[in-house]
């Protein structure tokens, strides 16, 4: 049997009208049902290994597979792509210049978070904050390195919690900009926080900069006062809404970090809409990646049902000019139409430097809490090389995936199932938004991508 391109492919039916997903090359293909059942079949000799009746199968339809094969082909030579949009993407990652730094300049949290990965917030211990001069001396060999021919650059301010150390953030928003200004570009910061500090001193700095500010606020009141309580064990939950609503006024556009764990996995819906009548536009959700807690085939199950349905209430929402929307479906939207968030794994590129209070540097900011940092080199994982979603997700976080494998190179079952099933949903939803005309979504994406 010679069909290996089959592997890649995700068929999809949307109201009579049929589509499949390429995995290979992430393009998205018109199809009819004739063709969507030809994968299915094809798919089915392959899962029994019967090479006798595929060999019967593919002379009876030799036409129709010879078409099919034909239009991906056709958009295959459109692309000019010779490897997968994987192999490319890492190629491209390897040889791109340095454009984006993470600093954590705290390793130190006012919060105890019961589900926290870096050991509430102070990783090995340290509680430290990041000096002056240890920030001027990283920042300035960022500058130094940078790809110039790179006109927009990125910052990330990560902790702990960073705005425990709102002076160094300020000095090196201020270094930053003025290269910037020498350099004719443009710098994103990127700052995720607990909610619980808020000042005029902070909003003053993200009202006179390009700030994209991420919270973290697990849902329903009672889910966040139990998961993110204060050093006295108190929960946050009211100092966080208070704060956000100054935040909301100048940064309607924050983005929610929305961490689930497995208990809270049926409240999923009743926590985003919670979240959303609150003011809060976007909502990420996050599930909690605990070493000791352990997902069933349940549990994805009630996730992807949970995810399902705000896709379907975001699809609901942007049609009739609402911004409340479900970010993890966004996202994937923006990976399908430019089909380039493929091969960007901070261990396997050097586009990124992450640098802790210390100023030791790391490839990426989960390799901070590893307890010995390592090379790592890349491997193509074999049963990645075999889904429809490779292209989406890059074969996923590694070190995500080590926490339960306890192997770098292997993949968790129920971490795939559970990313897959969000790619599924998103896929389905842009195609309704292709089939009603995509007007609503050009809005929404303008609104979001403009500031005010």
């Amino acid at each position: 049997m010679n069909a290996n391109w089959i592997k890649y492919i995700k068929e999809l039916e949307y109201k009579n009208k049929y589509y499949f997903y390429d995995g290979y090359s992430g393009r998205l293909f018109h199809s009819n049902k004739e063709e969507n059942l030809i994968i299915k079949q094809i798919r089915y000799y392959y899962a029994i290994n019967d090479s006798k009746n595929f060999n019967v199968f593919e002379k009876e339809k030799s036409d129709a597979i010879s078409k099919l094969c034909a239009k991906i082909n056709t958009a295959y030579d459109k692309d000019g792509l010779k490897k997968s949009l994987l192999e490319k993407g890492l190629e491209e990652n390897a040889n791109a210049g340095l454009n984006s730094l993470w600093i954590n300049v705290a390793h130190t949290c006012n919060l105890a978070c019961k589900y926290c990965f870096v050991n509430k917030g102070k990783y090995d211990n340290s509680g430290e904050l990041m000096t002056l001069q240890v920030a001027e001396d990283k920042v300035e060999e960022w500058l130094i390195n940078l790809d110039e021919k790179q006109k927009v650059f990125n910052v990330i301010f990560f902790g702990g919690e960073p705005l425990l150390n709102l002076d160094v953030i300020k000095y090196i928003v201020h270094k930053v900009n003025m290269r910037m200004e020498e350099l004719k570009s443009h710098c994103i910061y990127y700052l995720t926080t607990n909610g619980t500090i808020m000042n005029n001193k902070i909003l003053e700095l993200l009202d006179n900069n390009d700030f994209v500010f991420s919270i973290s606020i697990d849902g329903l009141d009672f889910i966040h006062n139990y998961n993110r309580i204060f050093l006295n064990g108190n929960g946050s939950y009211s100092k966080v809404m208070d704060n956000s609503k100054k935040l909301l006024e100048i940064q309607p556009k924050t983005i929610i970090n929305m961490v689930v764990r497995k208990e809270a996995i049926p409240l999923i819906s009743e926590s985003v809409q919670f979240l959303w009548e609150k003011g809060f536009k976007s909502i990420k959700v996050a599930l909690s990646l605990e070493e000791e807690v352990v997902f069933s085939i349940e549990d994805i199950f009630e996730y992807r049902d949970q995810m399902e349905k705000l896709a379907n209430i975001t699809y609901e929402n942007i049609l009739h000019g609402n911004d409340c929307v479900l970010e993890n479906v966004i996202n994937v939207f923006t990976d399908l139409s430019k089909r380039s968030n493929c091969g960007n794994c901070a261990l396997f590129m050097n586009r990124l430097s992450v640098v802790d209070p210390n100023g030791r540097k790391y490839k990426c900011y989960k390799e901070i809490s590893e307890r010995e940092q390592q090379e790592y080199s890349h491997v193509f994982i074999e049963e990645c090389a075999n889904c429809w979603a490779v292209a989406l997700c890059g074969e996923g976080c590694p070190l995500d995936h080590k926490l339960y494998t306890k192997d770098f190179y292997k993949r968790d079952k129920m971490l795939c199932i559970s990313q897959k099933a969000v790619y599924d949903i998103a896929l389905k939803l842009y195609i309704k938004f292709f089939e009603c005309g995509s007007e609503q979504l050009k809005r929404f994406f303008l609104w979001r991508h403009t500031n005010g």
